[in-house]
């Protein structure tokens, strides 16, 4: 027993000591590192997983919200509200663009099932707009 408690104490001291001073200015720093370009996707889940402990996620139909409840390391608590969207559909003010739908599309699809995925959602758009034309005269 005391041969695991010295371990333990050794495997501690072998820990790097945390500066609260370059602590406090990371967390100052955090959205500006995290914004950066050169930021890349390991160094954020990095970050994520030595500032956060765990994230509890609950849907709340009533308002058709997902709910995070988000708690860091230390202690705190922090509830995220994020408006669900309904299947297949994007906020008016965030449809992409034919062109940004391919870019994101092209690495996981072979060219020939993107062909036939963009021509059908030509054809569902013109059907659309046929049809709201079409509501709008007999109106």
């Amino acid at each position: 027993m005391e041969k695991r408690i010295e371990e333990k104490r050794a495997s501690l001291a072998k820990q790097p000591k945390i500066d609260r001073t370059m602590l406090l200015q990371l967390a100052q720093d955090l959205p500006a590192v995290w914004n950066m370009p050169s930021t890349d996707t390991r160094t954020k889940q990095r970050l994520i997983h030595t500032l956060v402990k765990e994230i509890i996620f609950e849907l709340d139909d009533a308002t058709n919200e997902a709910l995070l409840l988000v708690h860091w390391v230390g202690g705190r608590h922090s509830e995220v509200r994020v408006a669900r969207l309904k299947t297949g559909r994007y906020p008016k003010d965030n449809v992409p663009t034919a062109v940004e739908a391919l870019r994101k599309l092209a690495g996981h699809w072979p060219d020939r099932e993107l062909a036939v995925s963009l021509s059908d959602a030509v054809q569902n758009q013109r059907r659309r707009n046929l049809d709201d034309r079409a509501s709008a005269r007999h109106a």
